[in-house]
């Protein structure tokens, strides 16, 4: 791998591998990284060959968070507040959109994963960490606070009380620990990560592409509803699967004792 991009992807057997390319800062995210990262996500929105996502750092690190060179930017008191407040959202913008993909989207944690990092993986579906990566959020430790997602995502994913633990303290958080709370789904040695994602692919892929979207569509919306509502939610959604090709190919496919083969209509 070069450095010249700083985002790299790849698509092979319809999974598409987003790989973080500046391993020499750590992986560190700068504006060219967010505008790579959202060309990236909106491509694969627009693919329908793409069934699965994962996202990773090149070398032996997630991400370190953002880049120095952005951070020094922001601190100038030159900075217009409501011209940071635009970049900012921006930047959300891409976890937001990533977080939207009616496509499940996998964090391959290789590492080090801090700041503006555990905000990426939180606005994946699933988390694999190496047993030797950790994560941390450090904000407060040097007078900001988490503003790409973390503090809405985190609690919804390992609730209120953890999530202050994590957010109000700074602490480094080993990846056993990110286990025992849910905040990653698997963690396995470094080398069996490639296996390990293989394993995940391919029960993700094992589902009709959009009945698994459309799955992961009424799940985040249930943070903001209520069960009524969300009910009704499953209703309207279950409605177009149901006069699907894939139900109907995957009901055959039941019947017949064979693997079903999608076609995503």
């Amino acid at each position: 791998m070069t450095e010249e991009r700083v985002v790299l992807t790849e698509l092979k057997d319809g999974v598409l591998t987003i790989t973080l390319n500046r391993p020499r800062k750590l992986n560190a995210m700068s504006h060219e990284v967010f505008a790579a990262l959202g060309a990236a996500v909106a491509g694969a929105s627009a693919d329908r060959t793409v069934r699965v996502l994962i996202v990773t750092g090149a070398g032996t690190t997630f991400s370190a968070g953002a880049d120095l060179d952005m951070v020094r930017e922001f601190s100038s008191l030159e900075l217009a507040p409501e011209t940071f407040r635009a970049t900012l959202r921006n930047m959300q913008s891409v976890f937001d959109r990533l977080e939207q993909l009616e496509k499940p989207v996998i964090a391959a944690i290789n590492g080090a994963c801090v700041g503006g990092g555990v905000d990426l993986a939180l606005a994946c579906d699933l988390r694999i960490a190496v047993s030797d990566a950790f994560m941390m959020i450090p904000e407060v430790r040097l007078g900001i606070i988490p503003d790409l997602g973390a503090t809405q995502r985190l609690p919804r994913l390992i609730g209120v009380s953890r999530a202050k633990d994590l957010i109000l303290t700074g602490r480094r958080v080993g990846a056993d620990e990110c286990l025992a709370m849910g905040l990653v789904n698997r963690v396995v040695p470094r080398e069996q990560l490639a296996s390990a994602l293989t394993e995940m692919v391919a029960d993700l892929k094992a589902g009709a592409p959009l009945a698994v979207g459309l799955a992961k569509q009424a799940i985040d919306r249930a943070w903001a509803t209520d069960l009524r509502a969300g009910e009704e939610l499953e209703a309207q959604l279950q409605s177009p699967l149901y006069r699907s090709d894939d139900v109907r190919e995957g009901y055959a496919a039941f019947r017949e004792r064979r693997t079903p083969k999608w076609t995503g209509r």
